[in-house]
């Protein structure tokens, strides 16, 4: 009778390398989507406290102090206020934090997963029954948003690079981390042939 040890093992493995994948690539959908609700709310709000300044300004002051036209002015207006009502639509419309604490979600369920993957992987014998409950959990996804065709490959690859250069620090902290971690450091090192030794 064969052991069905490192059948598990493997399929445990398997699950572990995606759910550190998964995490990876919602975490940078979540900082992606933060980033932009910081600067959409930023682009809101000092276009409307400059839209509230503007009453207060006097026709005679605007023509003496800015030395602008009456018409240049309220041009200037009229402007910041479509640049504050196009940050507020967008916020409405795509949402960018209810979609940033999404994918903050789905980065715990993943981390979980992969810790609870660790945990079994760790212990000297693993049951089939522990395997499938681990397995079942991280497929239970109800509520956690997805990653569409178009961003699955580009967030792998910025994974496996993050990997890799995860690695080559571990190997040396000191070494100079690039401005973009994919540009240098994501070109492979040439390989050693043995051959000519």
């Amino acid at each position: 009778m064969n052991d069905p040890q490192p059948t598990i093992r493997k399929r445990l493995e398997t699950l572990r390398e995606s759910s550190n994948m998964q995490a990876t690539q919602h975490a940078w959908l979540r900082d992606h989507y933060r980033f932009w609700n910081f600067w959409l709310t930023i682009g809101a709000l000092i276009p409307t406290a400059a839209l509230l300044l503007f009453p207060l300004v006097q026709d005679d002051f605007v023509q003496r102090a800015l030395r602008v036209s009456l018409d240049a002015f309220r041009l200037a207006n009229a402007a910041v206020a479509l640049i504050a009502f196009i940050a507020v639509l967008n916020q409405l419309v795509w949402k960018p934090d209810s979609l940033s604490a999404a994918h903050a979600r789905a980065v715990d369920h993943y981390t979980n997963a992969k810790f609870d993957v660790r945990r079994l992987l760790e212990s000297s014998q693993i049951d089939e029954r522990d395997a499938t409950t681990v397995e079942e959990k991280y497929l239970d996804v109800r509520g956690l948003p997805t990653i569409n065709e178009r961003r699955f490959l580009p967030l792998k690859r910025w994974h496996l690079r993050k990997v890799e250069l995860s690695r080559r620090l571990s190997a040396d902290p000191w070494a100079k981390l690039p401005f973009r971690p994919w540009s240098r450091w994501s070109r492979r090192p040439p390989q050693r042939d043995d051959s000519k030794q």
